[in-house]
């Protein structure tokens, strides 16, 4: 029989699970605050596994084995991941690939994001994610950089703090460029340089071209900072990262205006796939991006 409780009555929760979220918590801490991840780490998870067994045949409540339980499953899955943040490794390397945004200042010289096409060390291949941060030091200068949907092949370091991997150039000397931009990030420049084309030579519109560039077409670099804090001061920075907010606008704007149409239910979904896909294209492509765009096409 189901047994209902009255609204006055609170949930219990039991001591099993405040045990397993303790040791959840305890080893996440633990375990994360590793700067390298050390050779006892798994054997100290695997005796945790066995004591937490053991004590779930000798234990009548079994509190101690949800206690150990969380601990190696918050821990297994810490390792796994590997450290947040540990020491920093650079490593020599030539790679080639292409530049995706324009690039921006930053204290070590100029960045900008790049997508890996192959990075060579000096023992073969590096296992490096599909795009990383690429930082140029020296007398660099957007004069002297290669502009965004270009090629280029290039000498430099691999620098490796836990997760985190980017790619360090002493010098633009020692990028060589591969024939003529084009692509995807191409078009986004050519289309940036159109909305300051079209702004004039009026400040007002010369800053709606460079913040509509931002939020459509991911190309932040020609914000001021001025205008950067402002956001983020009236709590609206987040704004400026093209994500899956975006995409939930633009898939609701042109759902309103199809719906305004007269397009059926059926009709508009298939216009929307389009309109989706497109913008997550000419946004660049960022993975949060991807990610809600692939959800709305399922969704659809």
């Amino acid at each position: 029989m189901w047994s209902w409780r009255s609204s006055s009555e609170k949930p219990e929760v039991g001591w099993e699970l405040s045990l397993w979220g303790a040791g959840v918590v305890l080893s996440a801490f633990a375990f994360g605050a590793l700067e390298v991840v050390p050779p006892w780490a798994w054997l100290a998870l695997s005796l945790g596994a066995v004591a937490s067994f053991s004590c779930a045949l000798l234990s009548p409540r079994r509190l101690v084995f949800w206690f150990f339980l969380g601990v190696c499953l918050a821990g297994a899955l810490t390792l796994a991941s590997g450290p947040t943040m540990g020491r920093e490794e650079r490593r020599p390397v030539r790679f080639s690939g292409v530049v995706r945004d324009g690039f921006r200042p930053v204290e070590t010289g100029w960045s900008t994001r790049f997508r890996v096409l192959t990075v060579e060390g000096p023992s073969g291949p590096e296992n490096v994610r599909r795009e990383l941060s690429l930082t140029v030091g020296g007398s660099a200068s957007p004069e002297n950089l290669p502009p965004p949907g270009s090629r280029v092949e290039g000498a430099g370091e691999l620098v490796r703090r836990g997760k985190r991997q980017s790619l360090w150039v002493k010098t633009p000397r020692l990028l060589q460029l591969q024939g003529h931009p084009g692509g995807v990030d191409a078009f986004r420049e050519e289309a940036r340089w159109r909305l300051t084309e079209v702004a004039g030579f009026s400040l007002h519109r010369q800053r709606a071209a460079t913040l509509a560039a931002a939020l459509v077409l991911g190309r932040r670099e020609q914000l001021l900072e001025e205008e950067t804090q402002t956001l983020r001061q009236a709590g609206l920075g987040h704004l400026l990262a093209v994500s899956g907010l975006h995409v939930g606008l633009v898939a609701g704007l042109f759902w309103t205006l199809f719906l305004l149409l007269g397009l059926s239910p059926r009709t508009r979904r298939w216009l929307l796939i389009p309109v989706v896909v497109g913008f997550a294209w000419l946004s660049g492509g960022a993975p949060p991006v991807r990610r809600a765009a692939g959800a709305a096409v399922l969704l659809l």
